[in-house]
């Protein structure tokens, strides 16, 4: 298991210039960072296997894990070199 870390580039001035929307999206990409690692924090089960006997509450906080995770694997390129 990784430790979740990972390194995200401040747009420069110049970027923010040229594509304004990088600001919010990295934002939006923090927040999603740490929603998912709150919710395995919280949830310590959503880290390992499915469980067929699992509450809806734990199944709901894998699931949106799971979306914060893919959020930020589609960030744009420039926020992640």
């Amino acid at each position: 298991m990784t430790s979740g870390r990972r390194t995200l580039r401040v747009p420069s001035p110049c970027d923010l210039y040229a594509e304004p929307p990088l600001g919010p999206l990295l934002l939006l990409d923090l927040a999603a960072a740490v929603a998912a690692n709150a919710l395995r924090a919280h949830h310590v089960a959503v880290a390992g296997d499915v469980f067929p006997d699992e509450t809806d509450e734990v199944t709901a906080a894998r699931i949106l894990a799971h979306a914060c995770d893919q959020l930020g694997r589609e960030r744009p390129a420039v926020l992640h070199r």
